[in-house]
């Protein structure tokens, strides 16, 4: 970390959370030699704007990259072998009281080094995880949705151990809403012309092709799509030219703390996830509960796990993924009914109160304290 990932996103937000809960808490992460010796004189500063930190918290750099390894981190930028051996030593030196992982190929290591273990995941797991089910030390899974649960219990983990956490988010950067108007004004976008906006990487997994189908249906709106990394934003700005799409704009990738003031300045925010994804029934994207903090009308793909969160025309419209023509109907009537779209949006503003990081966290936390308990 930094990267553009964006469970790592996550991770970030989870230790600010994390580190006002518990006595002592420390992120462990992959690092240069420049950022472990303090080199990059302006690195720690950096790494707070990117992930828009505002509770700091202890962070160690295993010095698992090369010297010359460019900041922020580019994807892929990792060591693996160098990184699991050196982190495990760390962490059996320190004999914490538990060791909270996102990376399954750690969980081994970690518990033949005799440290209890909790690993967060949001993806199926192999047969390679059956015997860590059965070890003391392995104290449960953390993940998104009833459906994982099922799987992880089929390879003979108890259901006890396991705990449900959908997303969350980080409601400080709402609290001062800001008009579409002047949110356009700071980011030079069109004034009067409506914008539906979506935020988030440009695979086409993610709906893109949807939301171009769409544009093309909708001529007097104006797209935005925000994220996506070099070769992700020209591959997407070259299939909107060949479809000759003049309401199509891409604004690059934005940090997180450049994220809200982007949202603010659409009048209908899309999260068309496609149906196709091998995780689409059990997804929890971060920007839906960013969505919702930003109080503006949301339309989404109609999934089983992004259901459990909004119910259609109450807290935002729920339609069929891959559906480009329901997409392009759906932004027509919130368009034309900006009332019905705003209290969709403060139905939505109240109901994300109860997704904060902070919550999240206190969940996760009696939950591992529950496993402690003898």
């Amino acid at each position: 970390m930094p990267s553009p990932v964006a469970n790592e996103i996550q991770t970030v937000k989870m230790a600010q959370a994390f580190t006002t809960q518990v006595d002592h808490f420390e992120l462990i992460l992959s690092g240069n030699l420049r950022s472990l010796l303090g080199l990059e004189a302006d690195f720690e500063q950096r790494f707070r704007d990117w992930y828009g930190i505002m509770i700091p918290f202890a962070i160690t750099r295993i010095p698992a990259l090369t010297w010359r390894t460019p900041f922020p981190f580019p994807p892929g930028a990792y060591s693996p072998r160098k990184y699991l051996r050196w982190a495990v030593g760390y962490c059996r030196r320190h004999n914490p009281t538990l060791v909270y992982t996102r990376t399954p190929y750690l969980v081994g290591p970690l518990l033949a080094a005799g440290l209890p273990v909790v690993l967060e995941f949001h993806q199926p797991l192999g047969p390679e995880a059956a015997p860590w089910f059965k070890h003391r030390q392995f104290l449960g899974v953390v993940t998104l949705a009833p459906e994982l649960r099922s799987q992880y219990q089929q390879l003979g983990l108890d259901a006890d151990r396991v705990y449900i956490a959908p997303s969350g988010v980080d409601l400080a950067p709402f609290q001062t809403p800001v008009t579409p108007r002047l949110a356009r004004q700071r980011l030079h976008l069109p004034p009067d012309r409506p914008i539906a906006l979506y935020a988030g990487s440009l695979y086409d997994h993610k709906g893109i092709p949807t939301i171009l189908a769409a544009a093309a249906q909708v001529p007097d709106c104006q797209f935005i799509l925000v994220g996506g990394q070099g070769n992700e934003v020209e591959r997407v700005r070259s299939q909107a030219q060949q479809q000759g799409l003049t309401n199509l704009h891409l604004m690059g990738y934005q940090t997180q703390g450049e994220i809200p003031l982007t949202l603010y300045a659409a009048d209908v925010l899309l999260l068309p996830t496609s149906a196709q994804w091998f995780l689409a029934s059990t997804t929890s994207p971060l920007k839906l509960f960013e969505y919702m903090a930003a109080q503006r009308p949301i339309i989404a793909s109609d999934l089983p796990n992004i259901a459990t969160v909004l119910r259609d025309r109450e807290n935002g419209r729920l339609i069929p993924p891959d559906d480009p023509t329901a997409l392009a109907a759906a932004i027509r009537q919130v368009l034309a009914d900006p009332e019905q779209g705003q209290a969709m949006a403060a139905q939505a503003a109240q109901d994300v109160q109860a997704y904060s990081w902070q919550r999240r966290a206190e969940g996760i936390l009696a939950f591992i304290n529950h496993q402690l308990t003898p």
